[in-house]
């Protein structure tokens, strides 16, 4: 799964303009999260896959400073601990962690979008916990 992160400056009416254009364009999000840093923020979106590319051109379209990352969507248990194993597995490994969100926490299970600085040796690490945009 890929993210797209957007640049924006912290101020009302934002994340309204953010996710009017994505509407207006038939794009539904998947998840959505936001971080705020005195003057400006970051806004955390992953879409359909097949949607991903439109999302990214009509953000920037509208002005936007998007840009894309690739995520690894993870399912665990939702107990203490649980996140911490895996973050100490990437550790281990010599994996940096570069973004993680926790996308729900439902049936005593916790589902986690995070990019890291080797998708590809994370992903093998966390093969058997990975899931698909159908299982959010």
């Amino acid at each position: 799964m890929k993210q797209i992160t957007v640049n924006v400056e912290n101020e009302v009416g934002v994340i309204a303009g953010v996710t009017s254009v994505l509407s207006k364009n038939g794009i539904n999000i998947l998840s959505l999260s936001t971080e705020v840093m005195e003057d400006s923020g970051v806004i955390f979106i992953t879409t359909e896959d097949e949607d991903h590319d439109k999302a990214l051109w009509w953000l920037a379209d509208a002005g936007y400073k998007a840009m894309t990352d690739e995520t690894l969507v993870i399912t665990m248990p939702d107990e203490p601990g649980a996140l911490a194993k895996v973050a100490e597995r990437f550790r281990d490994y010599d994996i940096n962690i570069q973004s993680l969100h926790i996308i729900n926490r439902t049936q005593g299970r916790t589902t986690v979008s995070l990019s890291t600085d080797n998708q590809d040796k994370a992903r093998e690490l966390v093969k058997d916990q990975l899931v698909t945009t159908s299982n959010l």
